[in-house]
């Protein structure tokens, strides 16, 4: 998790939830290209992974190793799969996590 701690239990790295929001919805221009890219692809593959364009995996080529472009479709697709999983079988986000699904068309 990204977020910053809030109180005594908390996991993250010290971001915000205002700028993770901005990050998610590719509102705020990222801190470098690798990051950029990162963002674009899993926009688009999330999306619908056909409207994957040659731009982003051109740029997915020269900004990560063939192994870190492997992981990065391997995470989106995890996410992907659970999603789908907790959508056909209908279990509902948790109400303590709706507000981090603000960039999600729920």
């Amino acid at each position: 998790m990204l977020k910053k701690p809030v109180g005594a239990a908390f996991e993250g790295w010290g971001v915000g939830e205002a700028h993770l929001q901005a990050t998610i919805t590719g509102e705020l221009e990222p801190e470098s290209q690798f990051v950029g890219v990162c963002f674009d692809y899993e926009r688009a593959a999330s999306e619908d992974p056909t409207s994957v364009s040659d731009d982003i995996l051109d740029r997915l080529k020269k900004n990560l190793s063939p192994p870190q472009i492997i992981q990065l479709a391997c995470v989106v697709g995890f996410w992907k799969f659970n999603n789908a999983d907790h959508v056909s079988l209908h279990i509902r986000v948790e109400s303590p996590l709706l507000q981090d699904t603000g960039y999600v068309n729920l």
